[in-house]
Order: structure tokens, then C-alpha cells, then sequence
């Protein structure tokens, strides 16, 4: 039972720990407000009472060693007591905050606190209510996240390697995961890193970290392909899978931008299509190649093509 003067899990563990450090509360047992980059306003002026399981994992330093401290260890044990499930959503009053622990943990960056909840048996396959699982939260949320994980552009990418190289190596096919939309984490990537919108600021530039995290991406397949944990077919599958509203994968996604777009198609068929050229069409009927020559037929045809006239007539159609 909980003693009287605590009214929260996190008053709870203070209660039993008294000699702990903390920076969730004071010593009048106030509780301090999080700002998290799901929350509006500005960072002082958030006044959202955000669930403790939020509170200990916004306040948490991550641990480089990817196990739990013992406070959050406490914490997420006495949630469960109050009939919590470590892969459900975290009920916090902020909606956007009702997601797996894996989900947030991985959408701010900790890398040791993904490892850990991993190492304690949380389900890495784990999604929200819209189907997104962890690694999707990364490659859409981890571009905003600043306070813990440092404001240099290059911290983020550090960030994600280790999170990309723990959520696949516990679940090798979480790429294939799709969500309510049939996007993959690859989709996802793929749409952003195409968005120019925030170029013009240092800061902005969501778009910059997307083509990262493609790259990246594509990469760690090609080594989990290597190490034979992954079939080529099963790589195939996941970048030529559709998603849902356009019927467009991810190489019909690239074939639109006939810059970082059609780099990264050519790396992507030089890797897993040498010599091949992808047929599946969208919804609209087009597939890769005439989608590609529409918007540049001359690069299309030097991405594509060495071969003779009737197979460039043959993959226009």
C-alpha cells in the first residue's frame, strides 16, 4: 500500500529511498515539470502533469552502460502494480505521450535506457496505437529532441546508429514493420529526406538527418543480409513493399527527386537490384522507371540504363 503522503509512484520511490538523487523532485517533495518535444509552448512555460513513468525517463540520465538505474527500474515494477503492462502505452494526459516506453525512450534518444528496457524483456516489436513501432518513433522524432543528447547535428546521427544497431539486432525484421498506413521506418525516411522546407536554417533541417538515417538504414540491411540473419528476398520485401495511400515503396518514393532521390535509388539498386529494373507500380499505374523519366528523362536514363532502346521502352511503360 502507499504510505498517506504519497500521492504518485515517483513520491513512492522517494519514500523508500530517501538517500537517492533526484531531479524530478525538491525537497518539499514538489514535482518538477518536464517539457517534452511532443509537449506546445515553450520549454518554461509547460504546464502539463506529465505520467511519472515520463517524468523518470525525460529526467533519467541515460546510462551508458544500457542498463536501468535503479530508480526507473522501481518506477516502471511499481506501475505494474497498478495493472500497467510494460509494452502498452504510457497513460499520460498528453496524448501524443500515449505510447510504448520503448516508443518514447527511442523517440528521445536514450540509447541506454533502449538497451536496458530490451535487456528487462520489453517486447522490441511493441507499436502504438497508429502502428508505429520504435524505430519509426526514431526516424520521426529524434531530429527534435535537443536537451539530452546534445544540439550538435552529428550527436543525432551518433544517437541513431546505436538505437538503429539495438532495436535490429533484438528484432532483425522490425524494418518490414508497417504502420496504420503501411509505412515502414525506410518510407518514412524516405518522404523527409526529400523535404526541403527547413534548408534555410542550421536547425531545421529534419530533412538532412532523414537522408542519414536511410542511408544508415539501408546499410545496416545490407550487414544483416551479410551476417545471413536476413535472406535477400526478405531485404527485397521491405524496400519494395507499398505502402498504403499511393501503392508507392520506397525506391517510387526516391524516383521523384532527381537529386538525393536519385542517388540513393542508384545505391539502393546497386546493392540488392545490380543489372535489374524494379516493375512493381504504384496505384497510379506508374512504376520506378517512368516516374523517374517523367522528371528527368536524360538522368533517368543514365541511372537506369546501359542497355539496349527496347528495354528503356519496356521499363517506361
Amino acid at each position: 500500500m502507499i504510505p498517506s503522503r504519497c500521492s504518485s509512484l515517483f513520491e513512492l520511490i522517494v519514500y523508500i529511498k530517501p538517500s537517492s538523487t533526484w531531479f524530478i523532485y525538491d525537497r518539499s517533495m514538489e514535482k518538477v515539470s518536464y517539457h517534452t518535444p511532443f509537449c506546445s509552448g515553450r520549454p518554461n512555460s509547460c504546464s502539463v502533469s506529465h505520467h511519472d513513468l515520463v517524468n523518470i525517463l525525460c529526467s533519467d540520465f541515460d546510462n551508458s552502460s544500457g542498463d536501468l538505474s535503479v530508480e526507473m527500474k522501481q518506477c516502471i515494477e511499481i506501475a505494474k502494480t497498478f495493472g500497467w503492462d510494460q509494452n502498452s502505452n504510457v497513460p499520460d494526459p498528453l496524448k501524443e505521450l500515449n505510447c510504448p516506453l520503448l516508443y518514447l525512450a527511442s523517440a528521445f534518444g536514450k540509447t541506454g535506457i533502449v538497451e536496458g528496457l530490451l535487456r528487462n524483456g520489453f517486447n522490441p516489436g511493441a507499436v502504438t496505437e497508429h502502428g508505429e513501432t520504435a524505430l519509426h518513433a526514431a526516424v520521426k522524432h529524434l531530429h527534435m529532441y535537443n536537451n539530452q543528447i546534445g544540439k550538435a547535428f552529428r550527436k543525432k546521427e551518433d544517437v541513431f546508429q546505436r538505437i538503429l544497431l539495438t532495436l535490429s539486432a533484438a528484432n532483425p525484421k522490425i524494418f518490414a514493420a508497417r504502420d496504420n498506413k503501411g509505412r515502414t521506418a525506410l518510407h518514412l525516411t524516405a518522404i523527409a529526406s526529400l523535404d526541403r522546407s527547413g534548408f534555410a536554417d542550421w536547425n531545421k533541417r529534419p530533412a538532412l538527418f532523414s537522408r542519414f538515417c536511410l542511408r544508415a538504414m539501408i546499410k545496416r540491411l545490407m550487414e544483416l543480409e551479410d551476417a545471413a540473419v536476413l535472406s535477400r528476398d526478405e531485404v527485397l520485401y521491405i524496400v519494395r513493399t507499398p505502402e498504403r495511400r499511393n501503392g508507392d515503396s520506397v525506391l517510387h518514393i526516391l524516383a521523384g527527386d532527381t537529386e538525393f532521390g536519385f542517388e540513393t535509388l542508384k545505391y539502393i539498386l546497386d546493392l540488392f537490384l545490380p543489372g535489374k529494373l524494379p516493375d512493381e507500380k504504384n496505384n497510379e499505374g506508374k512504376s520506378v522507371f517512368s516516374i523517374a523519366w517523367d522528371l528527368d528523362s536524360e538522368k533517368a536514363l543514365m541511372l537506369f540504363f546501359s542497355g539496349p532502346l527496347h528495354s528503356l521502352e519496356q521499363g517506361k511503360k
